[in-house]
């Protein structure tokens, strides 16, 4: 079975497809490899076992009867803390949020996967408020890297980077606005995706809620990385800034001291911390 936890989200879905795996089988390998590994590398902070157990039996009766939901239905997935799972507490590793009450909905991406079959399986570590390049916070203590537990697994996707690249879960969920799955993804030696904004949608995330902050896929294939198949990938209304704003005009992106700076508003959610406000000057 180690050899099938190796393997990418698509391939393991493709086993269940044809009967030479079973969706809770894949599971509880899933499981067992997290109760393993977890303690020395501390990048889950909630197992979500019951659930998972029940979709996964629910999926296998799915396959029995040819009636499964999608490409990835009775794969497991796993999903950064500040990413919102219903009936979970999502905190965003900060202690202003560890009692806050439950998540009552799924984030878009989450109800998506859900939709199409896939089972949340775990939520990872990050920083506190996403904002360092090391999973670390007060609530969880650190997530270290899988190939020497010395070192860091980079931030703040650092949870999910170190989960997928010990085999812990075949892909997952991350966000990522300077760098935040993508250098967990080089810190773990793993492949990840950020996304084109609005590509997918980034609602309800604990933090920021309007922001450059995109949601990314880690995974673990190299030169020929893809995201998992996902349905009715777009937007989402619940989206604070469901797209970009571009000038139609001849505009130029400010650089300090070149140029006088003009902020552009956004007619979605007009503010100074919208990323629809770019500095900048028209000839």
């Amino acid at each position: 079975m180690t050899g099938v936890l190796a393997l990418s989200g698509t391939a393991q879905a493709r086993l269940i497809r044809e009967g030479s795996l079973s969706s809770a089988e894949l599971l509880e390998a899933h499981l067992k490899r997290i109760e393993e590994l977890n303690p020395a590398l501390n990048a889950v902070i909630e197992v979500l076992g019951d659930s998972a157990r029940q979709a996964a039996r629910d999926a296998d009766q799915r396959r029995a009867e040819s009636a499964l939901l999608g490409p990835l239905d009775g794969v497991p997935f796993s999903i950064k803390d500040s990413i919102e799972v219903a009936g979970t507490v999502c905190t965003a590793g900060t202690i202003g949020l560890q009692s806050a009450p439950p998540s009552q909905s799924d984030a878009t991406l989450v109800a998506r996967l859900r939709a199409a079959g896939a089972i949340p399986l775990a939520r990872t570590n990050l920083p506190d408020l996403l904002f360092a390049f090391e999973s670390d916070n007060l609530i969880h203590g650190r997530t270290n890297n899988p190939y020497d537990p010395a070192r860091t697994s980079g931030g703040s996707s650092g949870g999910e980077a170190a989960l997928l690249a010990a085999c812990g879960s075949p892909f997952g969920l991350g966000s990522d606005a300077a760098g935040s799955v993508r250098l967990p993804a080089h810190f773990c030696g793993i492949a990840s995706i950020k996304p084109t904004s609005g590509r997918l949608p980034r609602s309800p995330q604990n933090w920021p809620r309007c922001s450059s902050l995109r949601p990314g896929w880690p995974g673990r294939r190299g030169r020929r990385a893809r995201r998992p198949p996902l349905p009715r990938a777009g937007r989402s209304r619940r989206d604070g800034c469901p797209k970009p704003w571009w000038p139609r005009s001849r505009t130029f992106w400010a650089v300090p001291g070149s140029c006088w700076r003009r902020p552009v508003p956004c007619t979605h959610c007009p503010g100074p911390r919208c990323p629809g406000w770019r500095a900048g000057r028209s000839p």
